[in-house]
C-alpha cells in the first residue's frame, strides 16, 4: 500500500507515509521456519512487526489491506482449523469460527513416524497409530530394488517378505502388538501384496483383508511391468498369489467393486482368486460392492469396509 507526494493548492508538497506489508519466513537457529507480518515505512526505513505465528501451529492467512485487518487460519495436530480476525494497530485477535473436531474420538490419538531396517540394510519407515486397544502401522515402505542389470521384480517375493518381517519385528520390539494377533491389509497393489504375504509369510500374520487387487498377473501380460509375460514368464508366475493359492491357510477377506474399471484389477481377479482359495480349502470370503468402481464412493460401501 503506497501513497506518493502530491501538490497542495498553495504549491507545497505533502509527504504521505508509504507502507509495505510483507509476509516473510524467518529462521532461527535450531528452529523451524515460521510466518510473520511486518509493516515498513519506506521514507523512514522503520519497521514494525504487527503479527507473528506462534510457530507451533500451521497458519495461513488472507490480508485485507484497506483497513489492515488480517484473516488467519490456525490448526494443530489435535485442533481443527479455526479462523481469526486480527486488527492493527490495536493488535486485537477475535476468533470468528468454532468448527468442531470432525473425529473427536481420535483427537488425542498417538501417532509416530517410526524408522527401522530390514535384514539387507535398507532403511524403512512407517506411521504408527495407537488408538485404544489397537496398533495400526500405516504406509510402511516396501521397496523392491534391483541391483546392476537385475530387474527389481526378479526378487519381489524375497524383498516383500523381508520388509514385512522388519515391520513386524519393530512393532513387536516396541511392545505394542501381540505377535499372534497381527493382521495385514491393503487396497489395489496393497491387496496384491497382502495375498502374497499370506502365501509366502504365513508366520507373520493371522489373517488378511485384500481390496480390489490383482492376483493373477498372467491376466495383465502387457501392462504389469517393463517386460511382457512372454519375456519374463517365471517372474509373472512367481509374483502371482493366484499361483500360490494352495499355500494360503490363514483367513482372507476379499473385497472388490462390482464395476471396477481399472484394467489391471478387473472384478474377475477376485472372483477367480476366491474360487482358487475355496478349491484348496482356505477360509475365505468374497464381498462384491454393488455399482462400485476401483475406488469406493457410496456411504454404505465406505462404512461397510
Amino acid at each position: 500500500m503506497s501513497n506518493d507526494q502530491e501538490k497542495t493548492s498553495g504549491g507545497l508538497t505533502q509527504q504521505h507515509t508509504t507502507l509495505s506489508l510483507i509476509q516473510i519466513f524467518r529462521k532461527r537457529p535450531m528452529e523451524k521456519s515460521y510466518q510473520s507480518l511486518e509493516m515498513s515505512v519506506r521514507n523512514t526505513g522503520s519497521k514494525e512487526r504487527i503479527w507473528e505465528s506462534d510457530r507451533e501451529n500451521k497458519t495461513d492467512g488472507e490480508l485485507s489491506l484497506d483497513q489492515l485487518k488480517i484473516l488467519t487460519s490456525k490448526e494443530s495436530k489435535t485442533e481443527n482449523t479455526q479462523y481469526y480476525l486480527q486488527t492493527w494497530p490495536e493488535k486485537n485477535q477475535v476468533k470468528i469460527t468454532n468448527f468442531p473436531h470432525p473425529y473427536p474420538q481420535l483427537a488425542s490419538l498417538y501417532k509416530e513416524m517410526i524408522r527401522y531396517q530390514r535384514k539387507d540394510g535398507v532403511q524403512l519407515t512407517a506411521n504408527l497409530y495407537l488408538p485404544p486397544g489397537f496398533a495400526i502401522l500405516s504406509g510402511p515402505t516396501i521397496p523392491i530394488i534391483g541391483e546392476g542389470d537385475e530387474e527389481a521384480n526378479d526378487r519381489y517375493v524375497e524383498q516383500l517378505v523381508a520388509s514385512a518381517e522388519a515391520a513386524v519385528e519393530e512393532v513387536v520390539k516396541r511392545g505394542v502388538v501381540r505377535p499372534d494377533k497381527i493382521a495385514v491389509g491393503g487396497h489395489s497393489y496393497g491387496a496384491f501384496m497382502t495375498a502374497n504375504l499370506l502365501a509366502h509369510a504365513p508366520h507373520l500374520f493371522c489373517c488378511g483383508t485384500a481390496r480390489s487387487g490383482a492376483y493373477n498377473r498372467t491376466l495383465t501380460p502387457f501392462g504389469f511391468q517393463d517386460r511382457t509375460l512372454w519375456e519374463a514368464t517365471s517372474t509373472y508366475v512367481e509374483m502371482s498369489p493366484f499361483m500360490s493359492a494352495n499355500k494360503i491357510k490363514k483367513p482372507i477377506l476379499l473385497i472388490h467393486g462390482e464395476q471396477d474399471n481399472n484394467s489391471g484389477t478387473l472384478t474377475m481377479q477376485s472372483d477367480r482368486f476366491f474360487n482358487a482359495l475355496k478349491g484348496h480349502g482356505a477360509l475365505s470370503r468374497l464381498v462384491i460392492l454393488p455399482f462400485e468402481s476401483h475406488g469406493y464412493s457410496a456411504r454404505e460401501s465406505i462404512m461397510h469396509v
